[in-house]
């Protein structure tokens, strides 16, 4: 029998738990994807541009925009009654955006997240270390039914596949994975001047499968862990192309196990983000962004991320 550590299966899975938790934030629709109509905003000139439409009859397919990030995180438990476990992320993404008509928008997004991870058995001292590679795929379609609001819906899935063995010897064992993700969102916006405050309402749900390698107990298992976060933004536009940006998010989750074997998920947290745009020309937009947990039990976790936008 294959001996299946916990928190290494934690491990494994974290990255698709992570990634829905970023996504729960995320999807709260940041003034760069949506093509609100709204009132002029004066000098405010964001990623995109919130510009009065009237009647001008548009193609069906506008606006389009086409962001590259790269992205590296740090997950650390923080839980004394856990073991010692350590993850370590990078990510790539490439999503295709672009405004529907007058009133829709819509993004798909392709990513990849590949996880090491190094952690240390409680019942006895040995260390295990372990290795995650996921395929990320999202659908994201919203509607502005007021010039001030968007609501709309997402679908992604999750790829995952891995693996974890004991540093002292012995061969891996593997692990593969899919998840479904699929939520809904409400975001109102606020023009003033050079700023636009946002404020929104996500729920997330995941379904997840995890299978183990041959002679594992067990062979597999399956959760559904749901996640509700409230979020507040403001981007303010300092001029000559510079644009900041930041994010304050609140998380909850009814406090369910994310698999029978693992520890349960903190019922509440904060998800802090801080970024910075810079306008290169009428085509292309450089950032840099940051997001942090803030008061979680179980978890510290940290992304920094580089993007590329070009608009056509």
């Amino acid at each position: 029998m294959t001996f299946a550590h916990p928190f290494i299966r934690n491990a494994v899975l974290a990255a698709g738990l992570l990634a829905l938790h970023g996504w729960a934030s995320a999807q709260q629709i940041p003034s760069d994807l949506v093509p609100a109509k709204g009132p002029k905003l004066g000098p405010y000139t964001g990623p995109r541009d919130i510009k009065p439409l009237g009647d001008v009859d548009l193609p069906f397919f506008s606006d389009i925009k086409v962001k590259f990030e790269l992205g590296q995180s740090q997950s650390d438990s923080n839980d004394p009654s856990l073991p010692s476990a350590s993850i370590d992320g990078t990510d790539a993404t490439v999503m295709v955006s672009s405004r529907l008509g007058s009133k829709g928008f819509g993004a798909v997004s392709v990513g990849y997240v590949k996880n090491e991870s190094d952690s240390q058995i409680v019942a006895f001292p040995l260390q295990l270390t372990g290795n995650a590679r996921q395929d990320q795929y999202m659908l994201t379609l919203g509607y502005t039914p007021l010039d001030w609001l968007a609501v709309g819906g997402f679908y992604g899935k999750n790829s995952l596949s891995g693996s974890y063995q004991f540093v002292l010897g012995g061969p891996p064992t593997d692990t593969t994975g899919d998840t479904d993700i699929a939520g809904a969102f409400v975001t109102a916006f606020l023009p003033y001047q050079d700023w636009l405050f946002s404020a929104g309402y996500s729920h997330v749900r995941s379904n997840q499968q995890q299978n183990y390698g041959n002679g594992n107990t067990p062979p597999s298992q399956q959760a559904v862990v749901d996640v509700d976060t409230l979020s507040v933004g403001a981007n303010y536009n300092v001029g000559n192309g510079w644009l900041f940006k930041s994010n304050l998010a609140s998380n909850f989750t009814d406090g369910r196990q994310p698999l029978p074997t693992e520890p349960a998920l903190d019922k509440q947290w904060f998800t802090l983000g801080l970024g910075v745009d810079y306008k290169i020309n009428s085509k292309w937009t450089a950032g840099v962004n940051a997001s942090t947990w803030l008061a979680n039990s179980k978890t510290d976790y940290s992304r920094v991320g580089v993007s590329l936008v070009y608009s056509f």
